[in-house]
């Protein structure tokens, strides 16, 4: 009852009035300040600047109060060098002023490769990398090393670069490759070398250091090598050792040594030519059976011969009785 009492009375009618009205002013105050804020119903048309230079396409778009943003990320030999491609939103819709629009720009050129780590790869995995990269393969120079068919160096334009190294695409990048171990390498000389020089020389030619011989005491610092196995200059596959002899002394005081160690291990080739090598028996053999058989022969002859003489000797009595 009083609930109704207070619908029809004025304090109630004046009440709702007062609400809408303040509602209404609020609302017409909001959309107000919205339409002047976000300038309803004024637009700008974005020009058309696909084909343009990108600073020329800047000028044109700051003179319609738009904001920008370009990406220039790939680069695309179709279009010249900073020309636009696109733009988004589309040239000749509407935006309001001070719209960001994004305009896609082509680069001067191909973005600089990073050079990725090929060391110690296939050549075969290196090859596939660099060409999913936009590189070339170059030339591939083969160098005496263990690691066989593995990437040593990398080099570009004669120069050796190293992962991470930037360089245009479509460069071509030369590959050091390893060969293996060679057969048949030529011994370094080492004599009169001290042991670390001589070790290095070893490691450069990929040959490894054997049994040490000292002929007074074990010290690699003061002595020097007097002689080695294999010697130098002969034939000797990679990877196998070179035995050394090391001493204090000069070269001349161990040259009864050097006889010595040459007597086992580098002895002179015998001379064939200076001995004299019998025929084979069964050879000789066979001759004399060919000898016999043909001295055979001539004795009949001669013994014919000898028979037919008295043959002759009538003809010669035949011949005195005439002269009687």
């Amino acid at each position: 009852m009083f609930l109704f009492r207070f619908i029809f009375s004025w304090q109630f009618w004046i009440s709702l009035i007062l609400s809408v009205a303040i509602i209404l002013g609020i609302a017409f105050t909001s959309l107000s300040f919205l339409s002047t804020y976000t300038d309803h119903g004024k637009e700008v048309t974005i020009p058309e600047i696909e084909g343009m230079n990108i600073q020329d396409a800047i000028k044109l778009v700051s003179e319609n109060n738009l904001e920008f943003q370009i990406d220039s990320f790939k680069y695309d030999s179709i279009y010249k060098p900073f020309e636009v491609i696109s733009v988004h939103p589309i040239q000749n819709s509407k935006v309001k002023r001070g719209r960001k629009i994004f305009i896609r720009c082509n680069p001067k050129t191909w973005k600089p490769i990073v050079v990725p780590n090929l060391i110690d790869k296939s050549k075969y995995l290196a090859f596939s990398q660099l060409e999913i990269l936009g590189l070339k393969v170059g030339d591939t120079l083969y160098e005496a090393n263990i690691s066989q068919d593995r990437v040593l160096r990398m080099l570009y334009k004669g120069k050796e670069i190293k992962p991470g190294d930037t360089v245009p695409k479509f460069s071509s990048i030369d590959l050091v490759i390893g060969l293996g171990l060679l057969r048949d390498a030529v011994v370094p000389n080492l004599i009169g070398l001290d042991y670390e020089s001589a070790k290095r020389i070893i490691e450069q030619n990929y040959f490894s250091t054997g049994i040490l011989h000292f002929n007074e005491k074990n010290d690699t610092l003061n002595t020097r090598i007097y002689y080695q196995e294999p010697i130098p200059n002969s034939k000797l596959d990679q990877g196998l050792s070179i035995n050394l002899w090391l001493s204090e002394k000069p070269q001349e005081e161990l040259q009864q040594s050097i006889d010595s160690l040459d007597e086992i291990y580098n002895p002179e080739p015998i001379d064939i030519s200076e001995f004299d090598i019998p025929e084979a028996p069964t050879i000789i053999k066979e001759k004399k059976k060919k000898d016999s058989s043909s001295n055979d022969k001539p004795t009949t002859s001669s013994a014919t011969t000898v028979k037919e003489k008295p043959k002759q000797t009538p003809a010669n009595t035949q011949g005195n009785t005439l002269v009687e």
